[in-house]
């Protein structure tokens, strides 16, 4: 995902959905979302002669922003909610430059529940609490 704004409602539907449909194949299964930002300043589309601008880390601050928000959490709404979400905040302008994994202003804090720590955390808690 490049174009971070305009895909925000996509990503959101795809998520939810995802989750209620896991929930509905197996009721007492562990859901987890998982997500990667991309927060490259410019990003090389194949088949395109220049690459796609962005405005960063703003655009990217926003998905985290919509995941750490608007995705549910099974506590929240048992029906579709995740029993844990992340997101890695990535660098990655796909042009042969180095992937990078920045820790600035739009990854996500340590004390937020999506910070990946936590949502190792969280998975954790999950297994032990069910697998006594």
């Amino acid at each position: 995902m490049t174009e971070h704004s305009k895909s925000l409602p996509r990503l959101h539907a795809e998520i939810l959905a995802t989750g209620w449909l896991a929930r509905q194949a197996a009721p007492r299964c562990i859901t987890v979302s998982y997500n990667l930002v991309n927060a490259a300043a410019t990003f090389a589309s194949p088949g395109k002669a220049t690459p796609n601008k962005h405005n960063q880390p703003a655009d990217a601050r926003l998905v985290v922003d919509m995941l750490s928000r608007a995705i549910p959490l099974a506590g929240q709404s048992p029906s579709v909610g995740y029993n844990a979400v992340g997101v890695t905040v990535i660098e990655v302008a796909n042009d042969g430059s180095p992937v990078l994994v920045p820790t600035g202003a739009a990854a996500p804090r340590r004390n937020e529940h999506v910070h990946y720590e936590r949502m190792m955390v969280a998975l954790c808690g999950e297994l032990r609490d069910r697998f006594r």
